[in-house]
């Protein structure tokens, strides 16, 4: 018996189906947590800067902030020593 004979065409359907609504809400949460207002950079060169406002505003006011992103605590965790000494060997 083929291993493919066991699954009908709606079986392989509903699968793929499945998988492709998993993919779909997966993509949709990648997007909600990433693609927030907090979390992009506008960046133009040898553009006036209200002209760019202008185009970006209307494509990007509405964008959620996202939740606040938490920052760790740093600590210094090393540096450098270095000691003089006079001596005779070059």
């Amino acid at each position: 018996m083929d291993l493919l004979s066991v699954h009908t065409d709606a079986d392989v359907k509903k699968k793929i189906s499945e998988f492709l609504s998993l993919c779909d809400n997966l993509f949709l949460l990648i997007l909600q947590e990433n693609y927030t207002a907090n979390r992009m950079v506008l960046a133009a060169y040898g553009v006036d800067h209200e002209h760019l406002i202008s185009i970006a505003e209307p494509l990007l006011y509405d964008l959620n902030r996202g939740p606040p992103v938490e920052v760790p605590k740093s600590s210094y965790t090393g540096g450098d020593f270095r000691h003089k000494v006079d001596s005779e060997v070059i």
